[in-house]
C-alpha cells in the first residue's frame, strides 16, 4: 500500500470529524477553488478509502457500544447490580455517593429487554393465525380474479362472501 502524504491524512482525519470532503479538503490546505474536485479524486484513492475504513473502525470499536454490552448494561440494571452516582446535599455541601437502580429504572431496563425478545400468548398466536389466513385467502382470491372475467368474479365474491361468513 502506498504511503499518504501529510496533507492526504490531514484530509482523511478532517474527513472523518466532519463528513464533508470539501470542507475537509480545504481544512487539510488544497485551495478552495480545486478542493471539490480533489476531495472527490482523494476519496475514489483506494490507499485513503482503507486509512478512512481502519480508522473508522478503531473509533467504532473503542467508543461505541454493540448490542452484547447494551444488553448486558440494560441486565445489570434489571438486575440491580449497575450502581449510580449521584450528588446529594449533605449540611457541609455536596456529596457524591452511589445508588442502586430503583424500581422505575428496573422496569424501564426490563421493558428495553423483553422488546429485543418478544414472546406472545395464546391469545396473540390466535389473532396471528387469523389475519394469516385472511392473507392467504385474499392472495388466492386475487390470483383467481386475475383469469375471470367480471361475471365468474361476481360468483367468486358470493362464494368466498358465504365462507367468510362461515368462518365468524
Amino acid at each position: 500500500m502506498a504511503k499518504l502524504t501529510n496533507k492526504q491524512l490531514k484530509f482523511c482525519d478532517e474527513y472523518i470529524k466532519s463528513g464533508n470532503a470539501t470542507k475537509s479538503a480545504v481544512a487539510a490546505g488544497y485551495s478552495k477553488k480545486t478542493a471539490y474536485s480533489m476531495a472527490n479524486q482523494l476519496l475514489k484513492k483506494l490507499e485513503v478509502k482503507q486509512y478512512i475504513k481502519a480508522q473508522m473502525d478503531e473509533i467504532k470499536s473503542a467508543k461505541i457500544a454493540d448490542a452484547t454490552e447494551i444488553l448486558e448494561l440494560l441486565s445489570r440494571i434489571a438486575r440491580g447490580e449497575e450502581l449510580e452516582e449521584i450528588t446529594v446535599a449533605t449540611p457541609n455541601g455536596a456529596e457524591t455517593v452511589q445508588q442502586r437502580p430503583t424500581n422505575r429504572d428496573k422496569i424501564a431496563a426490563c421493558k428495553e429487554l423483553l422488546k429485543r425478545f418478544p414472546t406472545l400468548d395464546e391469545r396473540e398466536k390466535v389473532q396471528l393465525a387469523k389475519v394469516k389466513a385472511e392473507v392467504r385467502i385474499l392472495e388466492a382470491k386475487a390470483l383467481v380474479a386475475e383469469r375471470l372475467s367480471a361475471d365468474d368474479n361476481k360468483q367468486l365474491d358470493a362464494i368466498l362472501e358465504k365462507i367468510e361468513t362461515a368462518m365468524v
